[in-house]
């Protein structure tokens, strides 16, 4: 961690030494975090004419016990914050949206009101295709947190017999174009990309791998 700026070097020392877990860990966890605030805001140029998005992806593998999740917990908790901030101000636009479109359709209002969206930092639960909602949201790309991660490595692809789980996840790491067409109609989603960090228990390894 002697890289990193003074003020998080302190910060993952501290964390490390108040929580008793190694200082790699929480140096992973805190940049791959990080790297998802941080987002499409930048693109980095490791060589000429190549430029990628700092998405990192972070498993800590440690058993039961080890201080993994109380880690994760206390790190992705202001990102968490914002999140619900953010959500509760959409419910509240909401009502008025709902009120004003009444208000519309009554031809008490001869303007359409605008639809409020939720402004989306992270995702716990989602479909690659809900994800696409969210990324028009936010082209600065998301925070997926996973404190299960084998439970979401194994239900890649539970909605179809032969899903895209996987290739549109590896898309997702590139950053790219994110494309659905459905007969509902086509989005495409030219600014992708999220941070991806979550919790392993060694015994789980071989069981995803085989």
């Amino acid at each position: 961690i002697d890289i990193f700026p003074v003020g998080l070097k302190q910060m993952v020392l501290d964390v490390s030494n108040s929580m008793g877990v190694p200082v790699s860990v929480t140096g992973s966890v805190a940049i791959t975090i990080l790297s998802a605030v941080i987002g499409n805001s930048i693109r980095v140029s490791p060589k000429p004419s190549f430029e990628v998005s700092p998405f990192l992806w972070a498993c800590v593998v440690m058993p039961t016990g080890s201080g993994k999740s109380p880690l994760l917990e206390l790190l992705t908790k202001p990102i968490k914050h914002k999140q619900a901030a953010a959500y509760k101000r959409y419910k509240n636009e909401l009502k008025q949206y709902q009120l004003a479109l009444r208000a519309f359709k009554k031809n008490e209002s001869n303007e359409l009101p605008d639809e409020p969206v939720l402004e989306q930092h992270l995702v716990q639960d989602s479909t690659v295709e809900a994800l696409s909602t969210a990324f028009e949201a936010q082209p600065r790309g998301l925070l997926s947190i996973q404190d299960e991660l084998a439970s979401w490595l194994l239900g890649m692809n539970q909605y179809k017999s032969n899903g895209n789980d996987r290739p549109a996840y590896l898309q997702l790491f590139n950053a790219g174009t994110l494309s659905i067409n459905r007969k509902t109609g086509i989005k495409v989603i030219p600014s992708t990309g999220q941070g991806i960090v979550g919790n392993i228990q060694p015994e789980m390894i071989p069981v995803i791998f085989e």
